[in-house]
């Protein structure tokens, strides 16, 4: 309740952010990620970032096939700077504007392969 509070569609958001993360799971990225981390424990950090940020786009695709209006893509986005600047593992993982990016990127594209940054060349 006290974070309802202080951040109304924080909560919203943050079970957005569970059944992503849930999704990621269904989806053995998880898994994947463990691996590649064992195969090059040097991209660790780098792997943790992708996942994170992949997150934030499943979370926008979510937002994008949601029947309710509300909460809006803006209120989740204000939701998602606000926990930002709580700090948190998952906040440390990735800037927030690059997290803010895959969030729109999900909710303009509304579809998971959209969010494959796996595959994204740098």
């Amino acid at each position: 309740e006290r974070l309802r509070q202080q951040q109304p569609d924080a909560p919203a958001y943050l079970l957005a952010r569970i059944t992503a993360r849930h999704v990621q799971q269904e989806l053995t990225i998880d898994e994947r990620v463990e691996k590649a981390i064992a195969a090059s424990p040097a991209s660790r950090d780098d792997l943790l970032r992708k996942r994170e940020l992949q997150t934030e786009c499943f979370v926008g695709v979510w937002r994008r096939h949601h029947e309710n209006r509300e909460p809006s893509a803006e209120a989740l986005k204000q939701a998602v700077r606000w926990l930002a600047a709580q700090g948190g593992e998952a906040q440390a993982a990735a800037p927030l504007e690059e997290r803010l990016h895959w969030f729109d990127r999900g909710l303009e594209q509304g579809d998971i392969a959209a969010c494959n940054i796996f595959g994204e060349v740098r």
